[in-house]
């Protein structure tokens, strides 16, 4: 059990990050009052650093010769530890910084934004409601000398996460992203390894010092994983204990029929996650081939071990196969899973099922039916959170997926679950701009315009925002991606009235 040795005071807001010295003797914060505070060892200040916007990201050099902060605003500054300015770069990024780092020798410099959470508190009607809003940074990884002169910069078609790490010889980085995956990547963005089996987005990743063990987190777990042994070691040792179960399928030292008929528990599940993982790297027949020996492990170990990980692992594959074009089975599958998966009572394993189905649907976006299907399953599992634990409130989340699920049904044109959806949404009392602007749409859509036109001016009534402009725009939106109405005009005309 830790014991609380020191309280560091000075901040007036919320810190957002905090680092020290690597010789550890001074430690610096930094907050959303503008300020970053460089302290001794005993909480004493030596020095403030004023910003213009709240400081997000710190990084100090080895020599301790100075200090790097970035902001919420993409600024990045190089300070020395007494408080002085000494330069600004030039061209920052466009969005927060959500990370910085300092080579070994002082000499580059490596920044990053990726998304980040912000917390917001508000009351509406009487009822206190705290919410998490996703800010999306300019998903560059870009790399500076010291002097501030620009070197290299990688842009991301992935939305990246708020953090990453590097290896101890700054060649190589670990990039976490909000599709469940992590990867090692050279600083050139070129993809080394792929890192699976997380069940919501990638929030945070780290390299041992030797560069011998990946550690990632996502929102509900942290997993740990080591380098795997070079064959080349492997062969030099001559010693088959020292080669992990993933290596002695890569090196065909245990074939996969003799691996599903041997293996059992988390043997079986270390094998099936080699196979998912090892497909990424395989063109579309090998592919589907590794990721069918995968599944064959996950049925089996399924059948006499439902554990949560497992269970989610089996879906992840089953997803995967799906993109591919295989559903043989697939279906029946998948059901059977989420059944037993509803049929779970402890609420913390509700609410991963739940984040993990919204992930999932989240790195959908290229497939609206597999997406909308994740989504239904989301809101079943947090349906059940909200019914049988009264006191958890989930109606925000509840409230993020309807948002989502009722315009990507308008999308895909099922316009009488859309609105369905949509009221279930608006059934929340929260009186949200989006879900009351949809449900307007749906019931367009559905020919009810008399209703749809209520809804709209009853927004109004009830909280003194007009959602017209919100509806107008959706419907361009929809409009935009070849859903229109017959009556588009008139539509567009009734709302301009209201």
């Amino acid at each position: 059990k830790g014991s609380l040795l020191k309280v560091f005071e000075g901040h007036d807001s919320i810190i957002n990050v905090i680092t020290n010295s690597y010789d550890g003797k001074f430690y610096v914060s930094g907050a959303n009052d503008l300020n970053a505070i460089v302290w001794d060892s005993d909480g004493n200040i030596i020095s403030i650093l004023s910003h213009e916007d709240p400081v997000t990201a710190l990084s100090v050099a080895r020599n301790n010769e100075f200090i790097l902060s970035g902001t919420d605003t993409g600024r990045i500054l190089l300070w020395d530890v007494a408080g002085n300015l000494i330069r600004e770069f030039p061209d920052g990024h466009n969005s927060k910084i959500t990370d910085l780092h300092i080579s070994k020798d002082d000499q580059t410099i490596y920044s990053f934004s990726g998304y980040s959470f912000e917390k917001f508190e508000y009351t509406l009607y009487g009822q206190d409601y705290t919410a998490f809003i996703k800010i999306e940074g300019d998903n560059y990884f870009k790399t500076w000398d010291v002097d501030g002169k620009l070197i290299n910069e990688v842009v991301f078609d992935r939305e990246l996460s708020s953090s990453f790490a590097f290896r101890p010889d700054h060649q190589k980085a670990l990039i976490g992203y909000t599709n469940q995956t992590a990867e090692l990547t050279d600083l050139s963005g070129k993809n080394i390894k792929h890192f699976y089996g997380h069940h919501s987005e990638v929030i945070a990743g780290a390299i041992s010092p030797d560069g011998q063990t990946i550690v990632t987190a996502d929102l509900g777990a942290i997993y740990v994983r080591d380098r795997k042994i070079s064959y080349e070691a492997f062969y030099e040792a001559g010693n088959y204990e020292k080669l992990s179960y993933e290596d002695m399928l890569h090196y065909g030292i245990i074939q996969f029929d003799d691996a599903l008929e041997k293996f059992e528990g988390e043997e079986l599940y270390a094998a099936a996650t080699y196979y998912q993982e090892a497909s990424e790297e395989l063109d579309h027949e090998n592919r589907v081939i590794y990721l069918q020996n995968s599944l064959a492990m996950l049925r089996k170990l399924n059948k006499s071990d439902t554990t949560v990980d497992y269970l989610l692992k089996q879906l992840e594959v089953i997803q995967q196969l799906k993109l591919l074009d295989y559903r043989r089975r697939l279906t029946r599958d998948a059901e059977r899973i989420h059944n037993n998966l509803l049929s779970q009572n402890d609420l913390q394993t509700l609410k991963r099922v739940a984040g993990f189905f919204v992930a999932s649907a989240n790195s959908l976006t290229d497939n609206i039916e597999m997406s909308n299907r994740s989504y239904s399953r989301a809101a079943g599992f947090y349906e059940k959170i909200r019914n049988e634990f009264p006191d958890e409130n989930v109606d925000l989340e509840l409230l993020s997926i309807y948002n989502s699920l009722a315009f990507n049904l308008l999308q895909s044109q099922d316009f009488r679950e859309a609105l369905n959806i949509a009221v279930k949404g608006v059934d929340l009392g929260m009186y949200n701009n989006l879900i009351h602007s949809r449900w307007a749409i749906a019931l367009f859509f559905n020919e009810q315009f008399d209703e749809a036109a209520s809804a709209i001016t009853g927004f109004k009534d009830q909280t003194g925002f007009d959602i017209s402009p919100v509806v107008i725009d959706q419907l361009q939106s929809l409009k935009n991606e070849g859903v229109t109405h017959p009556k588009h005009e008139e539509i567009v005309g009734i709302v301009e009235g209201l």
